[in-house]
């Protein structure tokens, strides 16, 4: 079985963020593929992805159209929108509702808009940290504002919030375990589960919320 070797970047190693499925090497990487791959090939994760997608892009668009109505009736004024915002929402919606399992009930999840804003910030100060010319954090770390805000505030903050979805999922499941169902309703949920990724990490047995973090974001 050949997995070939992954680019990463420097400041990738120095701050621990090649223990993922993205960058992390060798033996690691392969029992981290291998958990991950099922929730990829199988066709109801595709189908599950794609209602998602569609759902949670009606849903926004819904949103506009009422604030376009209602710019309407009082002014006439065109609605504004920061696309690149409203994009980051719909992706952390879908990723919420499938790739964390919480289906529809991930538009409920109480961290998301902070989650959402966290990334934003997050990927514009690595992104400036790493173009850095000179890198000034490989020079001294004090010297530079963006990898001082990456380091103190955001990646932090940003661990925190995704062990915040995982501990939501626990919670979720825990409750859904105590309900008394049906063999079918059972069954079909049994089958449901296995179209998100991260109930295959949390069914795997071994993986602590911190091994699971670092699968699915470090």
């Amino acid at each position: 079985e050949y997995f070939p070797r992954r680019y990463s970047v420097p400041l990738f190693d120095v701050l621990q963020l090649n223990r993922g499925i993205v960058y992390e090497q060798g033996t690691r990487h392969r029992r981290q593929k291998r958990l991950c791959i099922p929730s990829f090939e199988q066709s109801q994760s595709m189908n599950t992805f794609l209602k998602a997608v569609q759902e949670e892009t009606a849903i926004l668009s819904d949103v506009w159209c009422t604030h376009t109505s209602g710019k309407s009736t009082d002014g006439g004024s065109a609605l504004r929108l920061d696309m690149y915002r409203e994009m980051r929402k719909l992706t952390l919606s879908v990723i919420l509702r499938v790739t964390f399992g919480l289906g529809e009930q991930g538009r409920e999840f109480k961290e998301a808009a902070a989650l959402s804003e966290t990334i934003g910030a997050y990927l514009e100060a690595i992104v400036a940290t790493a173009n850095e010319v000179p890198p000034l954090w490989s020079i001294s770390p004090a010297l530079s504002p963006n990898y001082k805000r990456v380091t103190e505030v955001l990646l932090p903050r940003l661990r925190r919030l995704v062990s915040a979805v995982i501990a939501e999922r626990r919670e979720r499941d825990a409750e859904l375990a105590l309900q008394e169902v049906s063999d079918s309703v059972a069954n079909t949920a049994t089958a449901s589960d296995r179209a998100d990724l991260l109930s295959l990490l949390l069914r795997e047995g071994s993986l602590s919320d911190e091994d699971i973090r670092y699968v699915l974001f470090d």
